[in-house]
């Protein structure tokens, strides 16, 4: 038989405000680094930072490739990213079919 949750026994002494999940903590730790990456991602692909980040890599590698066939960006960075992306879209779709049928879900035919 489970454990009832016994939030003081999670929490031992400290007030709420230092509760692990804390408005503060969930903005520096969530929204600010979000906000962030958002700005950046956004000045570096609207103002054409991303061609100007791969054309000095292009430039600090001799005017070529050097790391086309590599292991490292063939393998990992290429079919890696494509496996996850993939793998990330099905656990999405899946989240998404469990959470408009819960029901089902939880209790197999059972639609009460």
């Amino acid at each position: 038989m489970p454990m009832p949750l016994n939030e003081s026994r999670l929490l031992g002494n400290a007030p709420l405000s230092n509760a692990p999940f804390a408005p503060r903590f969930l903005i520096t730790h969530l929204a600010l680094p979000a906000g962030a990456a958002l700005i950046i991602s956004s000045l570096l692909m609207d103002g054409g930072g991303d061609f100007w980040v791969a054309d000095h890599l292009y430039r600090l590698q001799g005017s070529r490739w050097a790391l086309r066939d590599a292991w490292l960006t063939s393998n990992l960075l290429h079919r890696g990213g494509k496996n996850l992306s993939t793998f990330l879209a099905i656990a999405v779709a899946a989240t998404c079919i469990w959470g408009a049928c819960p029901n089902f879900c939880v209790n197999g035919s059972d639609f009460n």
